[in-house]
């Protein structure tokens, strides 16, 4: 037998089933097109790389927010975990870094006892440098105030020290850091802080009074002395700073450049300004740093001022400047010029084609720049 087949009828069903085919295959691409659509309209995350680098620190933390990861940076960081004990009672440096112009340090005090406790500290310094050491302190190192530790502020305290050190005697010299830290038993109440700190001074003109008028007022009884030694060693690194201090005159004002370091992972500016009009003079003024062709340089550095005495009783305005990260790379010869902050202000709300380091270049009070040279060590 023989079966014949029709073409055309078998050419119109294999016409049908393309038809068919391609509809279907259209549907799954329109479907997964509208799926990728309220995927992306919807909250996909951003999940970063895991191979992204990150500190493994706590110190840098206290030292700046988000401070952007740097292979220099991250070779400063030291983390010995050096304990000192007596009885039941620690101090522990947990990390240090040591960049040739600070030792940035964290440490933590610990009780094992679940009594109430008082701890206070001498200053915190370098064995063979007995001059007070700038820089930033709990209240609890040398200046004569006590900590709490207990059931509400934990028996265990963390705190943070930045020492500033002068580049020139210091920047590549090994360091031995040094201090003494007292526990009592507490006896008496005595009024806190928000953050567990007495309101109280108890010293006399040396922090080592501390521990005999704690004992004679009553407040507690000293039950350990623990005395921290701690090598640091330097690393090897290129250190930019100035060599001297630059004064500068103008007919209202006179300003010194006292300090101005760079380091792998900070930067660091002290200036001061004397007026007779001190208000007149400084009032919405702040710095930034320019080359010779007035670009901007060293745009992430934040100015910060405070009105002072120096010790002949004279007034005047400290600006202290701050960066912590990796910096650019710096021409010879920058300038520091001084801006007016309200009419920079003013020039961005003006014009929305302005963006800030403009409005600061344009308003900034060029006959008024000083001249900065920086060596390097």
């Amino acid at each position: 037998m023989k079966i014949s087949r029709n073409a055309s009828c078998g050419n119109w069903v294999s016409a049908v089933m393309k038809r068919l085919l391609i509809a279907f295959l259209a549907l799954i691409i329109s479907w997964v097109g509208s799926s990728n659509a309220i995927a992306s309209e919807g909250s996909v995350e951003t999940v970063p790389c895991v191979n992204d680098p990150v500190y493994h620190s706590n110190l840098i933390s206290f030292i700046g927010e988000d401070i952007p990861y740097s292979k220099a940076i991250d070779a400063l960081i030291i983390q010995p975990h050096a304990m000192y004990t007596e009885g039941n009672y620690s101090i522990t440096i947990e990390e240090y870094i040591y960049d040739g112009c600070n030792v940035f340090v964290l440490y933590s005090i610990e009780t094992q006892s679940n009594e109430n406790v008082l701890f206070s500290s001498d200053y915190l310094h370098f064995s063979g440098i007995n001059e007070w050491i700038d820089g930033e302190y709990s209240s609890s190192a040398g200046d004569g105030k006590l900590c709490t530790l207990n059931d509400q502020y934990g028996y265990k305290r963390t705190f943070f020290a930045r020492m500033q050190l002068s580049p020139d005697l210091y920047g590549h010299d090994d360091l031995t850091l040094s201090f003494t830290g007292w526990f009592f038993h507490q006896d008496e109440e005595i009024e806190l802080t928000e953050g567990g700190f007495s309101t109280q001074v108890y010293k006399e003109d040396s922090p080592a009074t501390l521990p005999a008028i704690i004992e004679s007022l009553g407040i507690g009884k000293q039950v350990a002395q623990v005395e921290i030694e701690l090598p640091i060693k330097a690393q090897t690194q290129e250190i930019v700073f100035l060599p001297s201090v630059i004064n500068a005159s103008f007919s209202e004002y006179t300003l010194s450049i006292d300090c101005f370091t760079i380091t792998p992972l900070s930067v660091h500016i002290e200036a001061s300004l004397y007026a007779d009009e001190l208000t007149n003079v400084t009032h919405r003024r702040s710095y930034r740093f320019f080359d010779a062709e007035k670009n901007m340089v060293l745009e992430n550095i934040s100015w910060d001022s405070m009105k002072m005495e120096d010790e002949f009783g004279v007034s005047f305005i400290r600006y202290f400047g701050d960066y912590f990260g990796e910096s650019d790379n710096l021409p010879a010869t920058i300038y520091l010029v001084p801006y007016n902050t309200k009419e920079a202000d003013s020039l961005l709300d003006e014009n929305e084609d302005v963006n800030w380091v403009d409005a600061i270049t344009q308003v900034s009070r060029w006959d008024e720049a000083v001249e900065v040279n920086l060596s390097k060590k």
